[in-house]
């Protein structure tokens, strides 16, 4: 398949959730022969609501685990919605990490569960699953000059506004990640903005367990601040072509 048609049955034309989908990385897809694929590993979701409750998922999972239980998500009635916004890193990187964040893996795993996902026919107002990687951010790494930086954040207008949400009949969420008792802080801005236009928040956790339970977002800071895209944004790198994704220079650069 093409790029375009990956995308396409990622972001079906005409579907609810399609303009919402990011092309960054179906943008990147190298042919088949050149990069092969990695399967997808099979996951469950015992976690979830049924579909029939119609209620939305946001999952901030590492890597390709978002993809891999976004399909089982949509063995179950759920629409998957890749949220990925980060370039992978240029080729001929031989020898050294080829970005800050590693998502060719992420790639991949679009492109494999492509076949699958179109077998499932879902329907149109089957409800989201937004898939984020965890790892956007890069927080555990340490840039350099000469490193690709592609570390990128999560904006509230990369997803529907609560009343889009209430307008199709949802009014619960739940987000599920690895640990933690609250989103991440780029995260917190989008679900603190859907409870306060009341949309019930829940957290689920990839322990093995089948429980959710309801929080309460915090007001994070500079919550609704004119500013506050400009301020998450400080320090990383736009891609011309769009998303996240540039080099970081040498001093004599500039």
């Amino acid at each position: 398949m093409t790029n375009e048609e990956i995308y396409d049955i990622w972001a079906p034309a005409g579907e609810l959730w399609s303009p919402w989908v990011k092309p960054v990385l179906f943008a990147c897809m190298v042919p088949v022969e050149d990069a092969p694929d990695t399967a997808v590993p099979g996951r469950t979701a015992a976690w979830a609501p049924p579909a029939a409750e119609n209620a939305a998922l946001v999952l901030d999972l590492p890597g390709p685990e978002g993809v891999a239980v976004g399909l089982a998500l949509a063995a179950l009635g759920y629409r998957p919605v890749p949220l990925y916004n980060a370039v992978p890193g240029p080729p001929g990187t031989l020898g050294r990490k080829a970005s800050l964040v590693e998502v060719r893996e992420i790639v991949s795993a679009l492109r494999s569960a492509a076949p699958s996902l179109a077998r499932l026919q879902l329907a149109r107002e089957a409800p989201p699953a937004f898939l984020l990687d965890a790892n956007r951010r890069g927080a555990s790494v340490a840039a350099a000059p000469g490193d690709f930086d592609n570390r990128s954040v999560s904006f509230s207008t990369d997803f529907p506004s609560a009343r889009f949400l209430d307008a199709n009949g949802i009014r619960r969420c739940v987000l599920f990640q690895l640990e933690g008792e609250m989103p991440q802080p780029d995260l917190a801005h989008t679900l603190r903005a859907w409870q306060a236009g009341g949309v019930a928040i829940e957290l689920a956790r990839a322990d093995g367990s089948e429980s959710r339970t309801a929080i309460e977002v915090a007001r994070p800071p500079r919550f609704g601040s004119l500013f506050q895209r400009a301020l998450a944004a400080f320090g990383l790198r736009r891609y011309p072509l769009g998303g996240f994704g540039g080099t970081i220079p040498t001093p004599s650069q500039g």
